[in-house]
């Protein structure tokens, strides 16, 4: 289950921040009556709302795709201050994640460097051959977006 609550951040040995997350919604089990399956199975709606893809609170097939969303949601509340969908009550919040694409990310925090807000919109597209295909694409895009927000502004002028 991909939410702020589950992200935590470490310090490694070199002095570097890893996020990582501590509770996984999609776990396996290996019961000899079950046999081995995930439990969050199509169909099935488990997890934090908020951060849902749409293909997810419809019951669809889900693929690593709407794990990236979830990060992508969960990017978009950091800078908002908001989820990116909300509503009175859960089935509201389902309706809207199911029906009403993002508003962008620029939208609600017009200081949000241009350059993060496409990779965290591509991440939020409502169909999902619109989103990042694969974490190392989405991960490149911030990676990207890092270098460039860290070099000096006299570099710049250059």
């Amino acid at each position: 289950d991909i939410k702020p609550e589950n992200i935590m951040l470490e310090r490694t040995v070199d002095g570097a921040v890893m996020a990582k997350v501590l509770d996984f919604g999609v776990s396996k089990t290996n019961n000899a009556e079950l046999g081995s399956r995930t439990l969050t199975q199509d169909g099935t709606v488990l997890g934090t709302p908020y951060y849902m893809s749409p293909e997810h609170v419809r019951g669809k097939e889900l693929d690593v795709r709407a794990d990236l969303y979830a990060v992508s949601a969960v990017l978009f509340e950091c800078l908002t201050g908001q989820p990116p969908h909300d509503g009175p009550t859960t089935s509201a919040v389902f309706a809207k994640i199911a029906s009403e694409p993002v508003v962008p990310v620029r939208t609600l925090a017009p200081g949000c460097p241009e350059a993060l807000a496409q990779v965290i919109d591509k991440g939020l597209c409502f169909d999902r051959k619109d989103r990042w295909h694969h974490p190392l694409m989405m991960a490149e895009g911030l990676r990207s977006v890092a270098l460039r927000l860290a070099l000096p502004r006299e570099a710049d002028a250059w």
